[in-house]
């Protein structure tokens, strides 16, 4: 087996214990030439003997001077990966350092990517069994719906660490600036965006003391991987009131619907955009360029919102619940094209190159 062929095995690890030394001496009793790069995100003085040994079974080992989140250490190594050893590569292979991802499931997911190195391949757990914490499977159900509603793919884990990712694909990750575990989550985003294909796996589902080892927060590290849509829900809130206030005056005072949503979407769609350029997606793209695409969609969405508003209309239903309900339907598609096209924070494929 050629490193010429095999992604390099990236492990990220924040105060590991010795399952993470069994995993890499297993790993080289298998005379495989698959270099492995091991990141110490700011692990604690207790964990130093850890990484010398590591250093010992010919690892590349990095060092975060803090704890930087998991995001930030797989860039890390990413950008070594990329700087010193893409010479004959297909990519890079992720695999947790708490025990979860068993050496022969690493093997079988490597060879899978060799196979087909220019696909994002997963190892996928069976989140669905009774074994698996509860904090685990509600995370899990989460994320994967609403990526799965948002791109209309069918992931069955999107939590795993467990992954093989092409090189073109590390070379717009690195681009992030996402740090902690929502840079997985984002991952997906990126790769639907640039149509990579993805395959999944099924992997051993490893549990240890009810994943007591994981530095996953449930809460805190939930809604940073949600923070985006969440952000975005609560200005299309305030856009929204905005919009149905300004509406409801200007039907009062003219009678003419069009005129009505005409008015009150110059009025809205000012603060929904800057509003969503600074603070949910915290986008780079110039202004020329967001104000030329959001310009776009607006004129679109008004045009559908008030043509679907009319049809419930005629269907028998209030006006201003029509208004409501049109723009409940219209609503995941404006994010889902704003997120990828107007407000896109992400270099070409080209430009990371």
């Amino acid at each position: 087996m050629s490193n010429k062929v095999y992604p390099v095995l990236i492990i990220p690890a924040y105060n590991p214990d010795r399952k993470l030394v069994e995993l890499i001496v297993a790993h080289s009793e298998l005379n495989i030439e698959q270099q492995c790069i091991v990141v110490n995100d700011g692990s604690s003085t207790e964990s130093e003997s850890i990484f010398r040994e590591l250093e010992q079974l010919d690892c590349v080992v990095l060092h975060h001077p803090k704890n930087m989140g998991k995001g930030a250490a797989l860039k890390t190594a990413m950008n070594y990966y990329l700087d010193h050893l893409t010479q004959g590569s297909c990519g890079v292979i992720t695999a947790d350092a708490d025990g979860q991802h068993l050496l022969t499931d690493i093997i079988r997911l490597s060879m899978a990517f060799t196979q087909e190195p220019s696909s994002l391949h997963l190892g996928c757990r069976e989140i669905s069994k009774n074994d698996v914490p509860l904090r685990s499977r509600i995370g899990n159900t989460v994320t994967r719906y609403l990526f799965n509603l948002f791109t209309h793919n069918n992931l069955r884990d999107t939590q795993t660490g467990l992954r093989a990712i092409p090189i073109d694909l590390v070379r717009l990750l690195v681009t992030r600036k996402t740090e902690r575990y929502e840079f997985e989550f984002e991952m997906f985003f990126v790769a639907k965006k640039y149509s990579f294909k993805i395959r999944q796996m099924p992997i051993e589902t490893v549990y240890i003391d009810d994943n007591k080892g994981s530095h996953f927060n449930p809460l805190f590290d939930s809604l940073r991987i949600y923070f985006i849509f969440i952000r975005f829900c609560s200005i299309s809130l305030i856009s929204f009131i905005i919009d149905f206030t300004v509406f409801s005056l200007m039907l009062k005072v003219s009678g003419v619907a069009g005129f009505a949503v005409g008015v009150a979407r110059m009025i809205s769609a000012p603060f929904n955009f800057l509003m969503n350029k600074k603070v949910v997606f915290k986008a780079d793209s110039t202004l020329f360029y967001s104000i030329l695409f959001y310009g776009a969609l607006a004129t679109i969405i008004a045009f559908s919102s008030f043509k679907l508003m009319v049809f419930i209309h005629y269907l028998g239903v209030n006006i201003y619940l029509s208004k409501i309900v049109a723009e409940a339907l219209i609503f995941l598609t404006n994010f889902v094209i704003q997120y990828y096209i107007v407000f896109d924070r992400r270099s070409s494929l080209a430009e990371a190159n």
